[in-house]
This record gives structure tokens, sequence and C-alpha cells, in this order.
């Protein structure tokens, strides 16, 4: 699921302030090809919509990317095309998590922000 949570004040979380799952972060299209409603269907979806949030006083004051890893078993794959577009929000990377795909198939979109990375905080931020 893809979740909305906006102007909401998230506090004195004992773990992260919101947590998803790596697939809730694909990014779909979709399209009325065929003309079939009276609706334009032309849209595309990208993760969860969060705006305006006030994450305070947790242990964990960002959205965790839950990727759980048994010891001795296999990671956690990404294996949609996703987007992480809400730089109002910190990802938290707390795992090993593989994305699928092969050399070179990362692009850089125009309108979107690369990702910085904190040795200290362990986490990933927007460097818009």
């Amino acid at each position: 699921s893809r979740p909305t949570v906006s102007h909401t004040t998230i506090s004195r979380s004992a773990d992260a302030a919101m947590s998803a799952d790596p697939r809730s972060l694909a990014e779909s299209e979709f399209h009325d090809g065929f003309g079939e409603t009276l609706y334009t269907a032309d849209y595309t979806r990208v993760g969860p919509d969060l705006r305006g949030n006030t994450l305070v006083n947790n242990s964990i004051n960002g959205l965790s990317l839950r990727t759980p890893t048994v010891a001795g078993g296999s990671l956690e794959e990404l294996d949609v095309s996703a987007r992480f577009d809400d730089v109002g929000t910190v990802l938290v990377v707390s795992e090993n998590l593989t994305i699928a795909g092969g050399a070179g198939e990362a692009a850089y979109t125009t309108g979107t922000c690369a990702l910085q990375a904190s040795a200290e905080t362990r986490s990933l931020s927007p460097n818009c």
C-alpha cells in the first residue's frame, strides 16, 4: 500500500517515526489507452505521499525502510521501479538492500535530488 500522511506531528516513538516496505516506493503510471472511461486516467504515483509532517523526539526522525535480514538469509531486493520523492522526510536504510537491475541502469532525472549519506546517523537524505 502507498499511504498519504500530511500535516501530522509524530513524536515519542521508540523506533522510527514512520516505516515502509521497499516496494511501497514503487513508481506507477496509469493510462486509459483505450478511451474506455469518461475520465482521464493518465497520472503517475510515486511511493507514499508525505507532506508537511513534523517528526520530532523519535528514536529515528524519518521514514525507516524495512529491510529485515535474517542471519544467513538472503537480502531484501527492490525489484520494482522505485523513487523517493518526499524531500521533506529523511529516508533511513538501516539494513542492506539489493536493488535489482544491471550496471548503468540508474539515471538522474531533472528535478530530482541526489542522496547525501551521513556516516554519523547512518541515513540518506535529499541533497537539493
